[in-house]
């Protein structure tokens, strides 16, 4: 389970769209996430694996001292 506390324009707007499609607020979070999750991972991923190389390099040097 996710809690998300929103700002409260989105909440609205995220109301305002709901009532208005009759689906739930939790189908348009669940449609964002799925929308934008590449382009988020894209954007934070590639620092998470450089980082990851670098501890992984060291450690390979570490083991060859």
């Amino acid at each position: 389970m996710l809690t998300l506390e929103l700002p409260e324009d989105i909440k609205n707007r995220m109301e305002l769209l709901s009532m208005s499609t009759g689906r739930t607020m939790h189908f348009f979070a669940l449609e964002a996430i799925f929308e934008y999750l590449d382009e988020i991972e894209d954007k934070y991923m590639p620092l998470n694996a450089i980082a990851e190389e670098d501890a992984h390099g060291m450690e390979d040097q570490s083991e060859s001292l």
